[in-house]
Formats: C-alpha cells, sequence, structure tokens
C-alpha cells in the first residue's frame, strides 16, 4: 500500500533541466553556517499552475490578492562549496505566465549536503503541487486544487477551497475546507501519523476511512466496524455528493465539523 505513490515521488524529482531564471542571489554567513537566498518576484494569471519540487527543508506557501508569484528560497549548508552545490531551479511558460516550475537541484558531487527553505507568495486561485522528501509543507488559504507529497514530514493545509489529495510516509497531516461542494474529492494518506480533516458542517460525502493501527473520531454520525487489525469507516454524510478518503497505517484518523 503506497509502494506505487512513493516509487514515483524520486524520478519526479529528477526531471529535465530548467532553464535558469536571473533570480536575484545574496550569500550570507550565519554562526558560522553560510546561507545563500534566492529571490524572484513576477506577474503570472490567476489560476496559475505552481509546481514546487524540493529536497530538504521546509515549504511555506501563502496566499496573495495580486497576480504575483514571489519566491524566498534560503539555501543552508555545512559550508561555501557545499553551497554552491545547491541549485534553485525557476522555469516559467506561457504569456502571461501560467505556469511555474520550481526544484531543488544538487550537482552529482554534492552529496547531498545542505537544505533549502521555501517561502513563496502566490495568487489564492492557484493551482498548488507541492514535494519534498524531508521538511514539513504548509499551504493554507487557496482556493483551487492542492496536492501535496512528503516522504518525512508534516503536513498542514487549511482553509482550502478546492479538491485535495496528501500523502505523507512519516509525519502527520492537519487539513480543513472552506467549503465542500458536490464534486469535492479529498484524498488523506499517511503511513506514519495522524490524519485530522476538519469539512463544513453541511458537507457531503461518501465517507471511506481506514487504519490498520489507530482509532477513527467523527463529528458526523458515521459507523466504525472495528477489525482484528485496525478499524474501517463506511459510511455517507449529507447527500453523499462529494468524495473524502482518509487512510493511515500507524495512526488515528478524525473526521471534524468546522461549524459551518
Amino acid at each position: 500500500m503506497g509502494d506505487s505513490w512513493i516509487s514515483r515521488l524520486v524520478p519526479m524529482l529528477v526531471v529535465t533541466v530548467l532553464m535558469w531564471s536571473g533570480a536575484r542571489v545574496c550569500v550570507e554567513a550565519q554562526s558560522g553556517e553560510p546561507t545563500a537566498t534566492v529571490h524572484e518576484s513576477f506577474g503570472t494569471t490567476a489560476d496559475v499552475r505552481i509546481r514546487l519540487e524540493n529536497v530538504s527543508g521546509r515549504i511555506l506557501v501563502t496566499p496573495s490578492q495580486s497576480n504575483v508569484v514571489d519566491i524566498s528560497a534560503v539555501k543552508h549548508a555545512s559550508n561555501q562549496d557545499a553551497l554552491s552545490k545547491i541549485a534553485v531551479l525557476i522555469a516559467r511558460d506561457g504569456r502571461p505566465i501560467n505556469n511555474v516550475q520550481i526544484r531543488t537541484h544538487y550537482l552529482r558531487d554534492s552529496k547531498g549536503d545542505g537544505s533549502v527553505e521555501y517561502t513563496l507568495s502566490v495568487p489564492r486561485r492557484a493551482v498548488l503541487r507541492l514535494s519534498n522528501i524531508t521538511g514539513s509543507i504548509m499551504a493554507s488559504g487557496f482556493a483551487n486544487d492542492v496536492t501535496v507529497t512528503d516522504v518525512a514530514g508534516n503536513v498542514t493545509v487549511q482553509n482550502i477551497d478546492g479538491n485535495l489529495e496528501v500523502r505523507t510516509v512519516n509525519g502527520g497531516i492537519l487539513a480543513s475546507l472552506a467549503r465542500f461542494t458536490d464534486d469535492r474529492r479529498v484524498t488523506l494518506y499517511a503511513v506514519t501519523g495522524p490524519v485530522s480533516l476538519a469539512i463544513p458542517r453541511d458537507a457531503g460525502a461518501v465517507v471511506k476511512a481506514r487504519s490498520v493501527s489507530g482509532e477513527f473520531h467523527s463529528d458526523f454520525p458515521l459507523s466504525v466496524k472495528s477489525e482484528m487489525i485496525g478499524s474501517e469507516v463506511n459510511g455517507r454524510i449529507g447527500n453523499g455528493d462529494g468524495w473524502i478518503n482518509l487512510e493511515t497505517v500507524s495512526g488515528s484518523m478524525e473526521l471534524k465539523s468546522s461549524g459551518r
């Protein structure tokens, strides 16, 4: 379970080389550890597609009311040589720009030393696809689809008004939806860690939840089937038009009502 998407993650991070963007780079040294900041800002469409692929370091994405993408990437390494072997690659497509790809690239002889912390401000209606190997991912307040993949790190995606898919191997998931339309689709999957989803109390969806080793708690009337190993839920809330799938191997699950 989960092997297929994990096996696809590593090849996804080694993609064809993207064009350099001419971003501004500032190198500093703090407490003996060298850092370098890559910063770039540019206009895009309101529903621009953002794809960010990191290897190590946290990702924070916040919504903006303007159609501007602002990227700040802080590189960290143990020494200047290792720092120079970490690249932040940014590619932009479309006129006006409607597709942005950002990824962390380590030179072959770098041994993967160092990390990059990303802070992005993007249009509120942007479509997000975020992935990480080691480090947390946070993205809240967006009005479009959000897809997140993490291997080792907690994921927080709150107040989302769109379809939501989150998968993590070693870490918890904290998610909430601002609205739950009839065609809404939500999938949250964790191997080791708790899964928590909050939705409006008038939401309608088919709910499927399964935990190999963990309990299920719900603010909605759903029956839980206890098995020899873990627990399982197959139920329906409201009109049942939407879809919610929660799954964890080792961790608790909860479906909460946001009160709206």
